[in-house]
């Protein structure tokens, strides 16, 4: 996001530790110290630096899974940052409204399988939703999907076409490949 928008102030909360000192390393090594910082800290108790309804856009991709519904992975970072811990999926919703300014927009990476349960803590909260399908290959079914929402706004949602990811031998699609190496924007 530093790279593809110049000019953009940006703030990160990372509950682990380890991937704060390795984004602050990586911040420093691209020369975003001036407009991009890592904060340690976690959503339900957060830094004080972070003011409610500051934010014009607040971004998360939550953990995809609740605690003990599945096999956790044998790699803790990868398991803390795959399983909610107690920290249900409402609260990272309730942590994005209270960040984002009225009128903001909040985006979340989620999985297919729960989109239910994003949209349901979404409700009343964010409007003009829009659902964008992340399909791994053409004809399979989406497994994640980018959901954003507008703080307070009541416009009705929207399902756009999304992006297949990859061609059938592996590769990224030509939209995938502009996305990632070309720096092109999504539309949402």
């Amino acid at each position: 996001l530093a790279c593809r928008v110049p000019g953009v102030k940006i703030t990160a909360l990372e509950f682990q530790r380890e991937m704060v000192r390795l984004a602050s390393h990586n911040i420093k090594l691209n020369g975003f110290h001036d407009r991009l910082e890592v904060l340690h800290g976690d959503l339900l108790t957060p830094p004080p630096r972070l003011a409610a309804s500051s934010f014009s856009h607040v971004m998360a991709n939550p953990p995809y899974f609740e605690s003990n519904a599945s096999v956790e992975s044998d790699n803790e970072t990868k398991a803390l940052s795959n399983h909610d811990n107690g920290v249900p999926l409402q609260k990272w919703v309730e942590f994005a409204y209270r960040m984002v300014k009225p009128k903001g927009y909040a985006s979340f990476v989620f999985t297919a399988d729960r989109l239910d349960d994003l949209l349901a803590s979404m409700y009343g909260k964010f409007g003009e939703i829009t659902l964008f399908p992340l399909w791994p290959k053409k004809g399979q079914k989406a497994k994640r999907f980018i959901v954003q929402g507008r703080k307070n706004i009541k416009s009705p949602s929207k399902i756009l076409n999304g992006l297949t990811i990859h061609e059938a031998n592996g590769d990224y699609t030509l939209g995938a490949d502009a996305i990632l190496k070309d720096a092109k924007s999504l539309n949402l």
